[in-house]
């Protein structure tokens, strides 16, 4: 939760101290074991890992308390006409979780969308035949 991470609002990127970094790490080190508890395999195998907070996120996306699903998901986003591959403008298209539905499925849909936007082809129906 982001409440885990409030001590470091304000703070700027890479420079939040080692008391951040040891927690980052503490963090990771738990994925981890739970990676190699559940697919014993993959234990000596991973070669880089790098953990992201809330604040990361805020950053870079600029939300508010670093959500990672964008827009509020209620009914009215899916009726707001904004929200779809065309613009207006020529040529220029959007894609991403908020034209579909949140997560890395939502941005699928929506890279599929935008793609048979863009193409003027309905890719749906010919990967659904």
């Amino acid at each position: 939760p982001y409440e885990v991470f409030e001590p470091w609002e304000g703070t700027e990127w890479k420079k939040r101290g080692e008391d951040y970094e040891a927690l980052k790490e503490k963090i990771a080190l738990r994925l981890l074991d739970k990676l190699y508890e559940l697919e014993p395999q993959t234990k000596g195998k991973v070669d880089f890992y790098e953990l992201s907070t809330p604040l990361t996120t805020k950053k870079f996306v600029n939300y508010a308390k670093g959500e990672i699903y964008g827009l509020a998901h209620t009914p009215d986003r899916f009726e707001n006409k904004t929200l779809r591959p065309h613009t207006g403008i020529k040529n220029f298209y959007l894609t991403g979780q908020d034209i579909s539905t949140a997560g890395v499925v939502g941005a699928m849909a929506a890279g599929l969308l935008t793609a048979s936007a863009v193409l003027k082809k309905n890719l749906m129906k010919k990967i659904l035949a």
